[in-house]
């Protein structure tokens, strides 16, 4: 199935990322498992998945598209602004290749260090927006969720998998927006602050949770 965001855009009929973040709550509401999708919740799930996905898709299709109309590239270097959209789509990105992880090709190797790259170039923008630097949380986080997988031990993998998922379910409210997915996060943190001792890896969590509200990620 061709990408219908991707589509919209070359059509003309979606020219800002308001409008494809309004396309995708229009469809998300219709098929995230968790906010009362008819029919069989699998088959619900993995097509919020793939519209997710080709949301995220237009979002960096879009995003470069504009600026090269515009004479500069989207991502720019240190001085460019911090672009929210764009940090939420490397930050799907990276989950996606399996983060957090030691990837043990060449091939494997470099495609991750240059999606772990974009992702880490949107946090060092967003450094004068914040009160501390966001990479030294970012890269204690990654280093902590390392260490719990190493570790082998039987509740290991299951918070590894809490805080993913508590990741992805931050990428998909802040494309749509929709108020239920936002309790949802807010409760599970609340469980996963009271059930975890590891600072370092509630700091980047942290980060993500209070840009729901619009700041500290630069809305």
């Amino acid at each position: 199935m061709a990408n219908r965001f991707i589509r919209a855009v070359d059509d003309g009929e979606i020219t800002t990322e308001g409008e494809l973040r309004s396309a995708f709550r229009a469809l998300a509401l219709a098929t995230h498992p968790d906010l009362g999708a008819g029919g069989d919740g699998s088959a619900a799930g993995r097509e919020f998945m793939r519209v997710r996905g080709e949301y995220e898709a237009a979002v960096l299709y879009l995003a470069r598209g504009a600026g090269s109309k515009r004479g500069g590239a989207s991502r720019g270097g240190a001085s460019a602004s911090f672009d929210r959209g764009l940090f939420y789509a490397d930050l799907s990105a990276l989950l996606k290749a399996g983060f957090p992880k030691r990837p043990r090709h060449d091939q494997e190797r470099r495609k991750y260090a240059r999606l772990r790259l974009n992702l880490r170039s949107s946090l060092a923008r967003l450094e004068p927006l914040t009160l501390a630097d966001p990479l030294p949380v970012f890269d204690a986080f990654e280093a902590a969720l390392l260490e719990l997988k190493d570790a082998g031990t039987e509740d290991c993998p299951a918070l590894v998998g809490r805080i993913r998922s508590l990741l992805e379910d931050m990428i998909a409210y802040e494309a749509c927006g929709l108020t239920p997915l936002r309790a949802a996060i807010a409760i599970e943190y609340s469980a996963l602050r009271s059930s975890c001792d590891r600072p370092e890896l509630l700091g980047f969590v942290e980060l993500m949770v209070g840009g729901l509200t619009g700041a500290p990620l630069g809305g």
